[in-house]
């Protein structure tokens, strides 16, 4: 306590300090047996244990006019897919999906990392992946069944281990 009108012990500069809010997101959804999940998003879980992801589709929520999300997927049988932006998605609705690429473009990409994490059949999750990079499995057949989205402030902590996103048989 100090007396009124007395000095105070410090600085009063910056008592309150206001994060700007971020307008930028990202939803997603997963078809899985015939049919599309609901939309969820920023690190929620778009898929269900146990049963094939055969389609995967993104939406990015952002105010600036050249930014963008794409995406594609590695498909059994076929190989990797073109790259897909927000009005199209990856998958052929009765194959596997075995390994993802996300990336982000514009200038979102300056500002924002995208990482995001499978879950495999047979091996569970998988380390965090970022901007393109490898996620899932390549040679061993294996169905992605769900997967984790989240963006980070550029070069911020990833949201867990980076350790074997990609495993190559």
């Amino acid at each position: 306590m100090v007396a009124k009108g007395g000095a105070a012990p410090g600085s009063t500069t910056n008592t309150y300090v206001v994060k700007p809010v971020s307008t930028e997101s990202i939803n997603y959804r997963s078809y899985i047996n015939y049919k599309w999940l609901p939309w969820t998003g920023d690190g929620s879980i778009a898929g269900e244990e146990g049963r094939m992801m055969s389609a995967f589709q993104m939406d990015l929520i952002s105010n600036g006019t050249d930014d963008n999300i794409k995406y594609r997927g590695f498909i059994t049988g076929s190989g990797w897919e073109a790259w897909k932006d927000e009005t199209n998605y990856v998958g052929a609705g009765s194959k596997k999906i075995e390994a993802f690429n996300i990336a982000l473009e514009g200038t979102i990409a300056n500002n924002f990392d995208i990482y995001y994490s499978v879950k495999v059949a047979n091996l569970g999750w998988l380390g965090w992946a970022k901007n393109g990079e490898n996620a899932g499995t390549s040679g061993y057949g294996y169905q992605i069944e769900q997967i984790k989205v989240v963006m980070v402030v550029k070069d911020g902590a990833a949201p867990g281990s980076t350790t074997g996103a990609y495993i190559l048989k």
